[in-house]
C-alpha cells in the first residue's frame, strides 16, 4: 500500500516547472498573415505588416513575463 505522503511526494514530481514563458517561431504566421492581406506577393504593405504582427506577438509576451513572473 503506498503511504498518502508518499504518493503526495510523488504528485509534487510530476508536476512541470517552468521558469520563463516559451518563445514560440512566430515569424512564419506572420509572414503568412501579412500576405493574405496583400494584393500580391510584392505588395509593399507586406513588410509592414509582418512587423506589426511580430511587434504584437513580442508585446503580448512581454506582458505574459511580467503577469507571472514580474519581469520582462
Amino acid at each position: 500500500m503506498i503511504l498518502p505522503p508518499a504518493l503526495l511526494l510523488g504528485v509534487s514530481l510530476a508536476i512541470p516547472v517552468v521558469d520563463k514563458v516559451p518563445a514560440p517561431n512566430v515569424e512564419q504566421v506572420c509572414e503568412g498573415i501579412a500576405q493574405q492581406g496583400g494584393g500580391s506577393f510584392h505588395d509593399p504593405n507586406i513588410a509592414v505588416e509582418r512587423k506589426n504582427c511580430l511587434d504584437s506577438e513580442h508585446a503580448i509576451r512581454d506582458e505574459t513575463m511580467v503577469e507571472f513572473f514580474g519581469e520582462r
